[in-house]
């Protein structure tokens, strides 16, 4: 039987796991948090480097293999086994593994486990391609929605439309929270500070998308039902904003003990 190994102490391998059992149609059985495993078999995922990426033990022959190849692998013996050989070609997974890979290294920023002080040995190993893309990405969005909201907020408070000249005002509150999280990540420990920059990022790209729709809405519906949506958007997003923060405040904080 082919086993699917995942991170126990991560809440999103945790509901990936689980959901490719649902979609497989298979036992739970078929799935084990590396919390179960120990002494040789323990060393021997390790060793496949299962903290980086999902692994798949046959318990028969013993082979493991990971990532996409190994959740292919996984799959075929699903219901979901002819889309699994149809995927399972060297130029699909050329592209389904970066993909898979730039979520698998970030994970800890994804769905952040409790604070701790010690590593936990099933934290992924520091990929700074992966996680500077991934901070890379949560800043465009940040930077994205903030400019939207503002740029909305900024029109409705001048009561015309924007012109060029406005576009110091427009930039300055994407700007300012940039160079906060700039600052957080120089504060981190040196070997973490990609992880805090997406820590510190994370929030900000959270919170562009109720930005976003308040901006859209500022935009697509008249007066004051624009103005209502706007304000609704802003509060959401700045909402969300402070508990995601304030979380991983904590997380950052228990870094520098």
């Amino acid at each position: 039987m082919r086993v699917l190994v995942y991170d126990g102490d991560c809440a999103l391998c945790e509901a990936a796991s689980r959901a490719l059992v649902a979609w497989g149609g298979v036992p739970d059985e078929r799935r084990r948090s590396h919390l179960r495993f120990e002494g040789e078999a323990f060393e021997r995922l390790r060793a496949a480097r299962f903290h980086d990426e999902l692994a798949v033990l046959d318990e028969s022959t013993g082979e493991i293999r990971s990532g996409v190849a190994g959740i292919l692998w996984w799959l075929r013996d699903t219901r979901l086994g002819g889309l699994a050989r149809a995927l399972d070609r060297p130029a699909v997974r050329a592209v389904l593994s970066p993909l898979y890979r730039l979520v698998a290294y970030n994970r800890r920023v994804i769905a952040p486990p409790p604070p701790r002080p010690i590593p936990c040995a099933c934290d992924p190993s520091p990929h700074p391609a992966y996680q500077a893309t991934f901070a890379a990405l949560l800043g465009a969005g940040g930077v994205v929605g903030t400019a939207a909201v503002a740029a909305a907020a900024t029109s409705a408070l001048l009561d015309r439309p924007l012109s060029v000249e406005d576009a110091p005002r427009v930039l300055l509150a994407p700007a300012v929270a940039l160079a906060l999280a700039a600052i957080v990540a120089l504060r981190a420990p040196g070997g973490r500070r990609l992880a805090a920059l997406g820590h510190a990022l994370w929030p900000l790209a959270l919170a562009s998308t109720p930005f976003l729709v308040g901006a859209a809405a500022s935009l697509l519906l008249p007066a004051p039902a624009g103005g209502v949506g706007l304000l609704a958007g802003l509060v959401t997003g700045l909402a969300l904003l402070a508990v995601s923060a304030a979380r991983r405040r904590r997380i950052l904080a228990s870094w520098r003990r």
